[in-house]
C-alpha cells in the first residue's frame, strides 16, 4: 500500500522530469541543441542529486577519446569533443560550486541555531 509521502514524493519525481524535459525543449527550440544538452544536464545533476564526480568523469573520458582521435588524424573529431569535455568540466564546477555554497548556508544556519541556543 503506497502511504501519503510516498505519493508526493513521485509526483515531485514526475514534477522535476517533466520541468527537465521542458527546459530541453525550450531551449532546442530557441537556442541550440548543444546549449540544451548542457542547461539540461546541469539542471538535471543539481535538482536528481547525482554524483558531482560523473561530469568530470565523462570530460576525461572525453579527452582520452580526443587523444586518440589526434593520434589518428582526426582532427575535427578531436575538437569537438575537446568542446564536450569543456561542457562537462563546466558542469562539474558549477555543480561543486552550487554544492560550496549550500555547505556554507548549513554551516552558517548551524552556528546561528547553536549560539541562539546558548543565549
Amino acid at each position: 500500500m503506497e502511504t501519503k509521502g510516498a505519493r508526493a514524493m513521485s509526483r515531485r519525481k514526475v514534477a522535476t522530469w517533466l520541468l527537465i524535459a521542458a527546459l530541453f525543449i525550450i531551449f532546442v527550440v530557441f537556442v541550440s541543441v548543444t546549449s540544451a544538452v548542457v542547461v539540461t544536464l546541469f539542471f538535471a545533476g543539481l535538482a536528481l542529486g547525482t554524483s558531482r564526480r560523473i561530469p568530470i568523469a565523462v570530460s576525461l573520458a572525453l579527452l582520452v577519446i580526443g587523444m586518440l582521435l589526434l593520434v589518428l588524424n582526426q582532427q575535427s573529431g578531436a575538437t569537438i569533443l575537446g568542446n564536450w569535455a569543456f561542457y562537462f568540466l563546466s558542469i562539474a564546477v558549477a555543480l561543486q560550486f552550487v554544492d560550496y555554497v549550500k555547505s556554507s548556508e548549513g554551516k552558517r544556519y548551524k552556528s546561528q541555531r547553536e549560539a541562539r541556543q546558548a543565549d
